[in-house]
């Protein structure tokens, strides 16, 4: 008998609205602190994002001031709130860079070229940083690192023959004896400039280089002037870039000029091989 109350003790209705009770405040509570935690985190990952925009707000303050050490704190700073930040990790490689060619300047050879090795471990890619490194290595008497820099220049940017014909230069190898002013290792023809009885070479075909990624990421703009001949058939060669802009932008332009389609310049009615300069401009406005 007494085992029989029991039963009807644990199986009763109000029992087992009790332990449903309990069960749903458990739940409950559980709900209420996974919310506490979500929220947490967000407001974790908020701060992140504003120190981030903080520090990248001031970091590109300082270099349009042309402060380029406290620029290099900044973009550190961004760097350690978001560690793979393609715009910070960029930006920071351009401080450096810039920090080299002032100490550089300034005749801090072995500063600079700590700067354009940590710009160079930022942005990996950027030819004429390689270049900038050689140059400095080489005003130090290490011929060796130096060209090992030139070399890099080159395999990355294979487009520019002005670096090429550097880096041949460099290996003692004879240059083109044509006035091109970049030639490549080889015998070439007068090249022409346009004015005194030649005519300016009439693009057909023109299209405005792309964004590389990089530099889309990091919003960077500007302008950079391309050097190069449009020959007889008003084909584009012999191309080098003047001014710089980086972040693949140097390859897109290069890219993209090497197709443009001319009607070539004339001397007395025959097309002649002629020398041209163009500016280029990359904004994301």
């Amino acid at each position: 008998m007494a085992q029989s109350l029991a039963g009807l003790v644990l199986y009763s209705p109000a029992f087992t609205m009790r332990r449903s009770g309990c069960k749903m405040r458990l739940k409950f509570a559980a709900f209420v602190l996974a919310v506490m935690v979500l929220s947490c985190h967000g407001a974790s990952s908020n701060l992140v994002a504003d120190d981030f925009a903080q520090s990248m707000h001031g970091a590109n303050d300082f270099i349009r001031q042309g402060e380029y050490e406290n620029a290099i704190r900044e973009y550190e700073q961004a760097l350690r709130c978001k560690k793979h930040s393609i715009a910070a990790q960029s930006w920071l490689g351009i401080a450096y860079e810039r920090w080299g060619d002032r100490l550089f300047k300034d005749g801090d050879s072995d500063r600079a070229i700590d700067a354009y090795r940590k710009a160079l471990t930022a942005v990996p890619t950027d030819a004429f940083w390689h270049e900038q490194l050689g140059i400095a290595l080489e005003k130090k008497g290490d011929d060796e690192a130096a060209m090992k820099e030139f070399r890099s220049a080159t395999e990355l940017l294979p487009l520019d023959d002005g670096l090429k014909s550097k880096y041949e230069e460099h290996l003692g190898k004879p240059q083109a004896s044509g006035d091109t002013g970049f030639g490549v290792g080889k015998s070439v023809e007068h090249i022409e400039t346009v004015g005194g009885g030649v005519t300016t070479p009439i693009p057909i075909y023109k299209p405005d280089p792309p964004y590389s990624e990089r530099a889309r990421q990091a919003k960077l703009g500007g302008w950079l002037d391309v050097w190069f001949v449009v020959d007889r058939e008003g084909n584009v060669v012999n191309m080098a870039i003047v001014n710089p802009l980086g972040l693949g932008l140097d390859a897109m332009a290069l890219e993209t000029v090497r197709t443009w389609k001319f009607h070539p310049a004339t001397r007395d009615g025959k097309a002649v091989p002629v020398r041209v300069k163009v500016t280029l401009s990359f904004s994301l406005l």
